[in-house]
Parts: structure tokens; C-alpha cells; sequence
């Protein structure tokens, strides 16, 4: 189950060159609330994909991660309070996705085992005043109420226990959902690709802070979409280069939401979505693709780029 490759990459790339330690620790990914930039690659080996994410302390994209690709040629990105979490680790049984006890921490879960005469050797997770046992087989307590579930709780591979992911969140209070095919469903792309990229988005965050209306996301979106648009307009005076002429207020809201991301798309464009978080008011749109399978920025999608 555990699939990250980096260990095994680090050992190549230390064989032939000296790492910095500096760079390498600017280089770090990491995860952070709000943080919705990843790019996705075919790897350089075979049944390889990479992820990329920015890095620490440059801004920049940092070192490709390499990762293994999951059955059905998969790669499988967590989201959890608007970020995406480096190497997550995930894996899917049926249609349930299970996560490493460690992503439990950007959730803000703590997780121990604890043993004893009524529940047996069990995992017991806590956030704030709740608490939620999971055994494994199928049940688990929540905050001493029993639950039946018809997919087993816990399981073990590699020295890493996996929880379901879902399951837990929404049994803390927050929401989960897991998008089978990012492309498909979320980009309105049906075309075949080697590899596909799943998506499990969890949001964890109380909804007492202000948030924008889809309507005021909208407003923004097409302000975005404007300044793109004036952008070609620009160049067009300067170059006399002519682009495919569109109508750049065209966008509407799918009805969609990936957590707290409501998503809109630009007509004629729709495969390539926009985001804007509904607390902050950022906006992360779908990149067209030169090289990679999934590119996710923090900027309009790159019209400019399409119609060169």
C-alpha cells in the first residue's frame, strides 16, 4: 500500500550529484490550508506518476515525488481545508478511499491504539471534545454510540495503517467527497488517458467565518476572466498576433463544489475549470497541458496558451 518512491529516487540522485541542504529543505512540499497547486506527470518509470506541489520556502514548483501508480493506472490526490497534501498515499477498496493515519493530522485528528476488555486492541481518534473508536472488523463508537458500517474500518499494509478517510471526517463533522475521475467529472474531458487522477476533497473547516455567495464567486471569476481577456488584447496591439476571438463574461457557475472551491467554467473552455474558494475569494483554475496529465495554478486558466 505504501506507493512513494522518493526514498528509492533519493538514493539514485545522491549516487551521481551532491544535494544542497538548503535547496532541498526550500525545496520541501508541504501542505497548507488554501494551498491548491499540484501538477501531475507521467513518470520516468514505467508504472510511475510524479507530483509535483510548490515548495517550502521558494514559491516555486519543487522536487518531483515519484509515485506508484495504483491499479487501473491511477493517481489519487487528497485535498483536505482547500490544500492538497504531498504524497498522500491513498488507495481505494471498491469505492472506499483509505488514507494513512497520518493525513489525520491536517485534520486536525489525533489517532492512538488503545486496547481493553470491551472493544478489544482498537483506534481511538479524537478532535476537540469527540472521539470515534474504529475496530477491524466493521464497527466503530462515536462518542459512545455504536455503528455498523459495510466496510471494514481498519486495515494494515507495509508497517502503515489505513483509515476511511470519508467515514471519518464526515463522522467529525466535516464533508467528504471522492471525484472517481478528476478529468471526467470535473473537466468535462473524455478523452482517454494513460493515467487518471481521482480526487478524495475533504473540508473540515466550520462554516461560522464569512463566505462568498456562488453568485459573488461568479463576479469574481469573470473579473479574472476579463483581465485575461484585456491581457490578449494587449499583446494583439503590440504584435498584431490575432487570437480566436470569444466572449470572456461567459462564465457560469456548474452547480459543482469541491470543498470549499465552488467551480465554473468559461464557455468553449469548459475543460478547463475555475476555482474560487468560497472564503478567501482565490481563485485556482485547470491549466492547459503541454507535458502533464493535471495542472492546477493559482491564476485564470491560460487562455493565451490554448488559442497560441
Amino acid at each position: 500500500m505504501k506507493r512513494f518512491l522518493g526514498i528509492c529516487m533519493a538514493v539514485l540522485l545522491l549516487a551521481g550529484c551532491a544535494v544542497q541542504e538548503d535547496s532541498a529543505a526550500a525545496d520541501e512540499p508541504y501542505w497548507e490550508e488554501n494551498k491548491f497547486d499540484v501538477e501531475i506527470y507521467t513518470g520516468k518509470f514505467d508504472g510511475t506518476y510524479e507530483e509535483r506541489h510548490l515548495g517550502n520556502q521558494t514559491g516555486e514548483y519543487g522536487r518531483e515525488l515519484a509515485m506508484e501508480r495504483a491499479a487501473g493506472d491511477m493517481a489519487y490526490l487528497l485535498a483536505v481545508d482547500g490544500g492538497f497534501v504531498p504524497m498522500p498515499d491513498l488507495y481505494i477498496d471498491g469505492d472506499i478511499p483509505y488514507a494513512p493515519l497520518e493525513s489525520l493530522e491536517t485534520m486536525g485528528i489525533t489517532a492512538e491504539y488503545v486496547r481493553n476488555e470491551h472493544h478489544g486492541y482498537h483506534m481511538l481518534l479524537r478532535r476537540g471534545e469527540d472521539t470515534l473508536r474504529l475496530t477491524y472488523l466493521y464497527r466503530a463508537e462515536k462518542d459512545g454510540k455504536e455503528l455498523e458500517t459495510a466496510f471494514q474500518l481498519l486495515k494494515d499494509g507495509y508497517g502503515e495503517t489505513y483509515i476511511p478517510i470519508c467515514f471519518v471526517a464526515e463522522q467529525f463533522g466535516g464533508t467528504a467527497r471522492f471525484v472517481k475521475d478528476f478529468k471526467k467529472e470535473i473537466c468535462n474531458d473524455e478523452k482517454e488517458y494513460g493515467l487518471r487522477v481521482g480526487m478524495v476533497v475533504v473540508e473540515m473547516q466550520a462554516e461560522e467565518q464569512a463566505v462568498l455567495t456562488f453568485e459573488e464567486g461568479l463576479a469574481e471569476a469573470q473579473k479574472a476572466s476579463l483581465e485575461e481577456f484585456n491581457r490578449m488584447e494587449e499583446i494583439r496591439k503590440k504584435t498584431g498576433k490575432v487570437f480566436w476571438r470569444y466572449d470572456p463574461m461567459a462564465v457560469h457557475y456548474t452547480g459543482e463544489n469541491l470543498g470549499r472551491y465552488y467551480v465554473y467554467e468559461l464557455e468553449r473552455f469548459e475543460d478547463l475549470p475555475i476555482f474560487v474558494n468560497r472564503y478567501t475569494g482565490e481563485i485556482y483554475g485547470v491549466q492547459p497541458e503541454w507535458q502533464g496529465i493535471l495542472s492546477i495554478k493559482k491564476r485564470f486558466p491560460n487562455i493565451r496558451r490554448v488559442l497560441s
